[in-house]
């Protein structure tokens, strides 16, 4: 049995999938978010675990030999893996479980109050829904998850300073202590890499234009679906930031190794996963590599809050000059602001396939 024909907007427009969901008696998805054979979970997986990096931020402060260690681990794993998990990283437990179950309450609120805060087409991307769904053709495959983005600062925007969340209580006093913990994590993870390159530890924070770079928080809640196989929670895509930093309880999230989506396991309890995006990708020349990603979906809900550090909308990501040698590494992208670099994105469709938009910015 489907959807009840009493809800046929639900097949329109941009579908509140969780709405659907509670709303209809499904044992089958809807067409729109079918997707081909060849983009389903089942197509090219491996159910193993990927034993990605597991860096223990403790260690910087032991001795000087825990330090060298850290710097080195992290170094290898942006350049082999693109990913890594941190632990012991500094932001509090406490925080990142507030920041969890404010999701949870969010995402329990009825349609009508969660509709409050939907995005404003005149306010960036900050707001309830799927924000990029918006641009794309009305024929393309729809993902199976809503959505709440928070920008960290609305002062460096004053067109997004509409939004503050106040239901459920506490929400947005509880995301200016979380984003801010998250932001000098980020801070403190550039500035490792930035020692590792024998820079000072402002080095690439700086490339992303020091102050001017802000911090995109997605709350993305995936719904229980009746027939996970078919659909995907999150296409495949490369985050267009320098950094992101996501916290998950439930497994969901692949990364594309060698060929294979693999699963990002979830064994260490508080820890972050950490990946490179685009922005670092061309800032260090193609040194570091910002890896291809996707979520996929069970028959039970789970969420996930990616952080994304991102530079100054006025900032051009070009190579650094630092990383770049006329001779033996000359610079091998030409230099691009975010804006331009996601307009591109979204008007070639990138962000739903394997195809990577940051190959179109090679020199």
């Amino acid at each position: 049995m489907g959807v009840p024909d009493e809800h046929p907007e639900l097949f329109e427009g941009l579908t509140r999938v969780q709405h659907m969901v509670e709303k209809g008696v499904m044992d089958h998805v809807p067409e729109s978010f079918i997707q081909p054979p060849h983009m389903r979970s089942a197509a090219r997986s491996l159910d193993l675990d990927l034993q990605i990096p597991v860096i223990d931020m403790a260690l910087l402060t032991r001795d000087s030999q825990g330090k060298k260690q850290v710097l080195a681990d992290i170094t290898r794993a942006c350049e082999q893996y693109g990913f890594f998990q941190v632990i012991n990283h500094g932001v509090p437990e406490s925080l990142m479980d507030a920041a969890m179950a404010m999701a949870k309450k969010f995402f329990a609120l009825s349609a009508e109050e969660k509709e409050v805060y939907k995005h404003q087409a005149a306010s960036g991307a900050v707001g309830y829904g799927r924000i990029f769904e918006e641009y794309r053709k009305p024929d393309e495959v729809k993902e199976w998850l809503d959505r709440l983005t928070l920008d960290l600062s609305s002062a460096r925007d004053p067109s997004q300073s509409w939004l503050v969340i106040n239901n459920p209580p506490g929400f947005q006093e509880m995301y200016d202590e979380y984003g801010k913990a998250v932001y000098e994590l980020h801070k403190k993870l550039l500035g490792i890499i930035s020692e590792e390159l024998g820079q000072a530890p402002d080095f690439l924070y700086s490339k992303l234009g020091g102050e001017k770079a802000f911090m995109r928080t997605m709350f993305n809640y995936y719904p229980p679906c009746p027939q996970p196989e078919l659909v995907m929670g999150s296409a495949p895509h490369a985050d267009a930031c320098a950094l992101t930093i996501l916290q998950q309880q439930v497994p969901g999230l692949q990364l594309l190794h060698d060929g294979i989506w693999v699963p990002v396991p979830t064994s260490f309890d508080h820890a972050f996963v950490v990946n490179i995006g685009d922005s670092l990708q061309i800032i260090s020349n193609g040194r570091f590599k910002s890896v291809l990603h996707r979520a996929v979906v069970h028959n039970t809900s789970r969420i996930s809050i990616p952080n994304f550090l991102a530079p100054g909308v006025d900032i051009l990501m070009q190579p650094a000059v630092e990383m770049c040698d006329p001779i033996t590494n000359p610079p091998i992208y030409k230099g691009v602001t975010l804006s331009d670099f996601l307009k591109f994105v979204i008007a070639e469709g990138y962000g739903r396939s394997e195809s990577r938009a940051v190959e179109h910015f090679r020199l």
